[in-house]
């Protein structure tokens, strides 16, 4: 049985999301779906993260929440071992809120 991990909740500072004019769409509607199949824009990230420092043979991709104050990192190793970081804007900064490593047997 593998030792529990503790999980710390904590909020970005996100920008302010616009709300529906007129209280929006009635719930199920054909004209809620379609307001909800649509995707707001991309923004930048909020700040700079560091640079990967995956070796080379290595499989790292970067990802990030649409408004662009949560990014991570997900690295598979040329061994098979994983490694995965978190960052989000908070107070003026990206900061690295989870970092883990996996050996490549899952351990």
């Amino acid at each position: 049985m593998r030792e529990l991990d503790w999980a710390e909740g904590k909020v970005a500072d996100c920008p302010a999301r616009k709300r529906p004019e007129g209280g929006g769409p009635q719930p199920g509607s054909k004209r809620e779906r379609k307001e909800q199949s649509k995707q707001p824009e991309m923004r930048p990230l909020a700040g700079p993260i560091p640079a990967s420092d995956a070796p080379a043979g290595a499989d790292s991709k970067d990802g990030q929440s649409r408004d662009g104050t949560l990014a991570w990192r997900s690295i598979v190793m040329p061994d098979g071992s994983r490694r995965f970081a978190a960052w989000l804007w908070k107070d003026g900064a990206m900061q690295e809120v989870m970092a883990r490593n996996f050996t490549a047997n899952g351990a």
